[in-house]
């Protein structure tokens, strides 16, 4: 775990809203389908990567998936300008199966408990390129810390 400051990234994304995280998990994936349905029409550069922001957590969790991309651009359906957050963050590095994600999370929190500092509440991934094999996936977590 470390501490590390981040620039705000442009992103292109579409927004939900989940009551639990099964629901989440049904959710995701078509609103990530629909953003590359829209990258791939557009002049953004899109070799940037998946993210997934956390905006709060259940009961009502809030969310964002979308991808990095090169610029800003006006909404499109679905679709709308968002960016990663900016400032001091929490960071670990998960490198596997994404099925373990949540355990990266679960030694954030512990971390968060034992050192004294606290989160502003909003989370995000960022996830490597894509790889078949599980075991070589790359998936950077952060947690925003107050001020």
């Amino acid at each position: 775990m470390d501490i590390v400051t981040v620039a705000a990234r442009q992103t292109a994304v579409s927004r939900g809203t989940a009551t639990s995280w099964p629901d989440f998990h049904s959710k995701w994936k078509p609103l990530l389908d629909g953003v590359w349905a829209f990258l791939r029409h557009s002049d953004l550069r899109i070799d940037g990567h998946n993210v997934m922001v956390y905006r709060n957590n259940v009961p009502t969790l809030e969310f964002e998936v979308g991808v990095e991309v090169s610029g800003t651009f006006d909404a499109a359906g679905a679709v709308v300008p968002s960016q990663l957050p900016a400032g001091r963050a929490a960071h670990t590095l998960h490198t596997g199966d994404y099925s373990g994600l949540a355990a990266a999370h679960d030694s954030v929190v512990s971390w968060f408990r034992t050192t004294g500092h606290t989160t502003a509440g909003t989370r995000w991934e960022v996830y490597g390129d894509w790889d078949p094999d599980p075991s070589k996936l790359r998936t950077d977590v952060y947690w925003l810390l107050e001020d």
